[in-house]
């Protein structure tokens, strides 16, 4: 891991480290549920529904990217590919696409 990047994780860890464990636990629930229901999923996505279904948003919005390695750590998704973001907060820059392990489709 270069300089950068370790920058990064810490600062990523540090806002996460500063977030309630109440928001925390009630956003890691919202991306179980809707993992559910979406077999492929972006971290932007979820974020935007969060914010559009009434919930306040982190202390910071690093908080969204440092929470994201509990995708994979808790089973609710596995990494699949980069695709360009279409949320004006990452400015056109690749965001990671994840499998979800939690849908089922309807029988």
């Amino acid at each position: 891991m270069n300089a950068a990047d370790s920058l990064k994780e810490k600062g990523m860890q540090l806002a996460l480290f500063n977030e309630s464990d109440d928001w925390k636990n009630q956003f890691l629930a919202f991306i179980e549920q809707r993992a559910r229901s979406l077999p492929m999923f972006r971290m932007e996505d979820i974020r935007a529904d969060w914010i559009a279904a009434g919930h306040q948003p982190p202390h910071h919005s690093n908080v969204f990217g440092a929470i994201a390695q509990h995708i994979t750590k808790r089973g609710i998704g596995v990494a699949a590919g980069y695709v360009k973001s279409v949320s004006p907060a990452t400015h056109g820059h690749p965001v990671l696409q994840y499998r979800s392990l939690l849908f089922r489709e309807a029988a």
